[in-house]
């Protein structure tokens, strides 16, 4: 009678007397263990203060014992995708990666998540490991490859239109205007060349023209529609695409990119907005 009430006080989730895994935390540090690849991490906890370290300050040797790796490393790629994915921690809160919502499993349809090691960054399919099938990962290295492809060769096919961002800069009406303020300036200084005040008004008029004029035809990459960006000379230029940053790409992607799908690992299709 003792044995059954106490059978009925075991929590079946999470009592120490049960064989299974006690917390989701447990299991995910055992499937991340670089010994199931075939590895051997040293030096995984802080000297001084006893605390684990991150995996990426471990210390790591490869294929110490690769006759018994469990998995490969595409296959922990895809697992900690899975594992993110359930666990809804990918990035800090609030935060997205500048591809994230353009990426999309060309078999189920669904939008592709992003998981990264301190080397790479991959993305793969959250239900590739279930119903999908679409389980291979692909690296942001390949998509921005193709994404940066399809852009030249539409930037290439509108070429023969006139850049609307890089035309000649005496007809914007911001150097217009700067002129005029110049020319009454430069009136009044010279009718009243003791006046400080009007000498003073000449050189800020003066130094606004020109960083306007050294400014002139760069993209601004939030002002600029997708039509200005593909125009823009630049746009067929490699080395342009291949300098930008983080920020400027998202800038940028959000305007010209609607779509990338993605199977097996290669790129299938880069649907442009224009």
């Amino acid at each position: 009678m003792n044995g059954r009430n106490h059978l009925k006080r075991v929590d079946l989730t999470t009592s120490k007397e049960l064989l299974f895994w006690r917390q989701a935390s447990s299991f995910n540090e055992w499937l991340r263990n670089p010994v199931l690849r075939g590895h051997t991490a040293y030096h995984k906890s802080d000297p001084k203060t006893k605390r684990g370290l991150p995996p990426e300050k471990w210390e790591l040797h490869y294929d110490t014992h690769p006759e018994q790796r469990l998995i490969s490393d595409e296959e922990y790629a895809e697992i900690c995708i899975i594992l993110d994915t359930n666990s809804r921690c990918f990035a800090a809160p609030n935060k997205t990666y500048y591809l994230t919502r353009l990426i999309c499993c060309d078999v189920c349809g669904h939008k592709m998540v992003l998981k990264h090691t301190p080397k790479h960054r991959y993305y793969g399919c959250r239900h590739g490991s279930t119903d999908c099938g679409n389980r291979k990962c692909i690296r942001v290295e390949k998509l921005n490859e193709a994404i940066i492809t399809a852009v030249l060769e539409r930037a290439s096919a509108v070429s023969e239109a006139e850049p609307e961002i890089c035309g000649d800069p005496e007809q914007s009406p911001e150097v217009q205007e700067l002129r005029s303020k110049i020319a009454d300036a430069e009136a009044l200084v010279a009718k009243y060349p003791s006046d400080e005040e009007f000498r003073q008004k000449l050189q800020t008029s003066r130094k606004s023209l020109q960083k306007l004029l050294e400014g002139f035809g760069q993209l601004n990459f939030v002002k600029a529609t997708a039509e200005q960006i593909l125009r823009h000379p630049h746009a067929q230029q490699l080395a342009f695409w291949l300098s930008l940053t983080q920020e400027e790409r998202k800038a940028i992607y959000d305007k010209l990119v609607a779509q990338v799908r993605v199977k097996n690992g290669v790129v299938t299709s880069v649907q442009l907005k224009v």
